[in-house]
């Protein structure tokens, strides 16, 4: 057999094996985390000075506990008027949180997503999503299944899970 049929077979067999690797890489399974922390200004609790640093630490120290997961921080401002909910969120300083959300009371995009489902719909509330993810075209990972893992409402409860040193199921 001659170099010349024999090239286009090897170029054959290392594109498939390249396709298929990619393939393989595409469908990978991961996880990510995500700590949610819904509060309004006119939530009482949300706005005592306790649980502004409580919640404020937390930020920190949760990143610290579980470095080695993929875990980022939200924190959303129930508040109507975006300006006020600005004024709200800056109390538990923005530079410390991965993403902020302000508005639209229960209409907010991630009250309708996972607040509104848990088991009360309430502010002061934490909950810890897990996201399995799949990296699809351009290496981009899509979330294709959510499970709740936290999912705390009111100060006793949020101050508990503090003190526990933020426990949750991986």
């Amino acid at each position: 057999m001659s170099c010349r049929r024999i090239l286009p077979i090897i170029l054959i067999l290392v594109y498939s094996k390249l396709s298929t690797q990619a393939q393989t890489k595409n469908n990978e399974r991961d996880s990510m985390y995500s700590v949610i922390y819904f509060g309004a200004t006119d939530c009482f609790y949300c706005n005592i000075e306790k649980n502004i640093s409580n919640i404020s630490t937390m930020v920190n120290e949760i990143k610290e506990q579980y470095k080695s997961l993929n875990l980022k921080t939200m924190i959303v401002s129930m508040d109507k008027d975006i300006a006020q909910g600005l004024k709200f969120i800056e109390k538990y300083d923005t530079r410390k949180w991965d993403e902020i959300s302000i508005g639209s009371f229960y209409n907010n995009e991630l009250a309708l997503t996972y607040l509104n489902k848990t088991k009360v719909p309430g502010v002061p509330h934490i909950v810890v999503i897990k996201h399995i993810t799949l990296k699809g075209e351009y290496n981009i990972p899509h979330a294709v299944a959510d499970e709740v893992v936290v999912d705390l409402v009111g100060g006793t409860e949020i101050d508990n899970w503090l003190q526990a040193n933020y426990s949750f199921r991986k």
